[in-house]
């Protein structure tokens, strides 16, 4: 790869353009939806490696251990994501996901729980529900304390670069913001512009250390 850090930027822009895709389609188009999304989610996570691995060739540029280190772990994670979303998109394709889940659908009586939800004799939820609850609060508090301490971790490593990149100091103070509030949701708006600025700043690094292509 001739020029890493321009090639991550790039890449980081269509990731952010699809994932818009994927977020509109996902309300708008219903089950058709459903699959484009898996499709461009395909592509967007084999761009969002590439973007990734920008911050590796970054952190071992200048000795950033932390930053090199955070980086190869989100390629990890990346990796991991892609493959079972490939396999899932392919069950989709084939059908077998769609149809198993519209047996569940026939066989479970929504009527019924609709009326457990929302007419109750006590005017609560019930135990069942509740618990449901609980595990779902539980599993958001665990998966987002391990995303923000990763988020906080890669900004500490982009703070490391100091002034040698530019926005490299504000990209950082973004990760660490996301990731300290992502618990109370309000985290996703520092690390979307997080992910900006990141793209910015790749595209200053490779105007300084890979130069313009002269014409």
């Amino acid at each position: 790869m001739k020029k890493p850090f321009k090639t991550a930027a790039w890449c980081g822009i269509v990731s952010l353009v699809l994932s818009v895709i994927i977020f509109l389609a996902g309300f708008t188009w219903g089950d058709k939806g459903r699959l484009v999304g898996n499709f461009f989610g395909l592509i967007s996570g084999v761009l969002w490696i590439f973007f990734t691995y920008g911050f590796v060739v970054l952190g071992k540029r200048f000795k950033n251990t932390l930053l090199t280190v955070m980086a190869w772990i989100g390629v990890v994670i990346g990796i991991i994501i892609l493959t079972i979303g490939f396999f899932v998109t392919m069950f989709s394709l084939l059908g077998n996901v769609s149809a198993q889940t519209e047996g569940n659908l026939e066989e479970f009586d929504f009527s019924t729980f609709q009326g457990n939800v929302n007419i109750n004799s006590s005017g609560s939820l019930t135990e069942q529900e509740i618990l449901g609850l609980m595990i779902i609060l539980i599993l958001w508090i665990v998966i987002s304390l391990i995303i923000g301490a990763y988020r906080i971790l890669f900004g500490v490593g982009l703070l490391k670069l100091k002034d040698r990149v530019q926005y490299a100091n504000t990209a950082g103070i973004l990760e660490i913001v996301g990731g300290a509030t992502l618990i109370v949701f309000v985290g996703f708006i520092p690390m979307i512009a997080a992910l900006i600025v990141e793209i910015i700043m790749l595209f200053k690094a490779s105007e300084k250390f890979e130069g313009r292509r002269k014409i």
